[in-house]
């Protein structure tokens, strides 16, 4: 009980530093807000930490001796970082404070100590990883190779028989020496600590993250799902209202055809008109439903073979139109048969369709650089709405012109896209229409 109220207390307080002297400018970052974070402690812990050696030093030794005053201005740099972060918004400022102040640590340690004294190595292992994780390895390399400097010359002069121009009571160098190194392997250690608390409180934002996103995704797959599902049921549900007005429409033309008079059969034949479009669309939409959920199943197909039976079924509903088709001999590909045919079906039903104004009709199914094309001498389209082309429902002629419901390309786009291709269509300025496309790969 009495660590975890420690823990929260220590937490607490460090939380406060924070906010107090983390620039909003580093906080925006989260690796620079986490380093910045860590300074912040490492800063208060050497300022209390020297503050306390130094203390105890001065209390004991009874005077102000050089060690003494290192010391404390030791803690006066400890106490100064944050300040400075704050001021400058620059961590690396910051960070080179705080090296110093580990430096003037070596340097007490190792002139009162000895150039090798266990205090003065760590000492000099603390610049090294704070200066590593909060500055890079170039900084840490600098830093610590004057620490590294500072220890061997005082080892040198020591073994020289220089004597240290210093000296100190035993009960206040062992007193001094122990707090010390305590203070330094704390900083080591609480650094550490800081730094591991620091990666799992990252760590868990990003899992929460994860988390959350696939959350929203699972929420947003359930809502495609229903509308398919709605959409599904909504187009089955009216295909059979829709078969039933054309029929009653047909029916009531031919029954009573006098009774209604011209006008009145023409408003029939308008009806009927459009019910037969409005179950044209609920085929496309199922048709295009369909081909988003049916798998894939490749295989080699005869694409003049496919191409010239849609032309033969073509021909068939418009006997009276004299349309010159050329189909290139040996197209194949390696796609699924059923959505290729669809594939067909759509483009040179469009050809078709748009060429109908033309005074000598040309379609034409070749292949050039891997891939298939469709062209044609047809009406063409404004390229200045070519990137609606493939969107559904988007029509770049009016009804007037010639009838449909801008589902066909939407629904070729996708079936090309599911087998890994592209298509792309394009118009020159004296009409006619080309569509260039690829099945992919398998």
């Amino acid at each position: 009980m009495h660590l975890s109220s420690g823990c929260s207390l220590s937490q607490m307080l460090m939380d406060s530093l924070y906010s107090r002297f983390v620039p909003d400018a580093l906080d925006a970052d989260p690796e620079r807000r986490r380093r910045a974070r860590l300074l912040v402690a490492m800063s208060t812990i050497v300022a209390v930490g020297s503050a306390v050696v130094g203390a105890a030093g001065w209390v004991v030794e009874g005077s102000m001796n050089p060690r003494v005053i290192a010391l404390l201005v030791l803690a006066v740099l400890g106490a100064a970082t944050p300040l400075v972060l704050r001021h400058t918004g620059r961590l690396r400022t910051g960070t080179h404070v705080i090296a110093l102040a580990g430096t003037v640590m070596i340097a007490v340690n190792a002139y009162t100590l000895g150039g090798l004294h266990g205090a003065s190595l760590a000492a000099c292992t603390m610049v090294m990883l704070v200066t590593f994780f909060l500055g890079g390895a170039v900084t840490a390399a600098v830093w610590t190779g004057i620490g590294a400097t500072l220890i061997l010359t005082y080892f040198a002069l020591d073994s020289a028989g220089h004597a240290f121009p210093m000296a100190i009571g035993p009960q206040a160098d062992a007193l001094m020496s122990t707090l010390s190194l305590l203070t330094q392997m704390s900083v080591v250690y609480l650094f550490a600590w800081l730094y591991e608390r620091e990666r799992t409180r990252a760590t868990d934002a990003i899992s929460s993250a994860l988390q959350a996103a696939e959350q929203a995704n699972q929420a947003l797959e359930q809502h495609v799902a229903d509308l398919q599902s709605f959409a599904r049921a909504a187009s089955h549900d009216l295909r059979g209202p829709a078969a039933r007005v054309k029929t009653l429409a047909s029916m009531l033309a031919q029954d009573h055809g006098e009774a209604i008079g011209p006008k009145g059969e023409r408003l029939l034949d308008m009806l009927g008109s459009s019910a037969t479009s409005m179950m044209a669309l609920i085929e496309d939409l199922l048709e295009l439903e369909r081909v988003k959920g049916a798998a894939l199943k490749r295989s080699k197909t005869d694409l003049t073979g496919v191409a010239r039976a849609i032309i033969v079924d073509l021909r068939a509903e418009d006997p009276e139109r004299d349309v010159d088709v050329s189909i290139a001999d040996g197209l194949t590909a390696d796609v699924d048969p059923g959505l290729a045919r669809v594939v067909l079906v759509n483009l040179l039903g469009n050809a078709w369709k748009y060429t109908s104004k033309a005074e000598q009709a040309h379609i034409e199914l070749g292949s050039d650089d891997g891939g298939f094309h469709v062209r044609d001498n047809g009406a063409g389209f404004d390229m200045t709405y070519v990137h609606k082309l493939f969107e559904p429902f988007e029509r770049l002629h009016g009804q007037s012109q010639f009838a449909g419901n801008g589902v066909g390309l939407a629904t070729v786009h996708r079936i090309i896209a599911r087998h890994g291709g592209s298509i792309t269509g394009r118009s020159g300025d004296d009409g006619g229409a080309t569509f260039s496309f690829d099945f992919g790969s398998a």
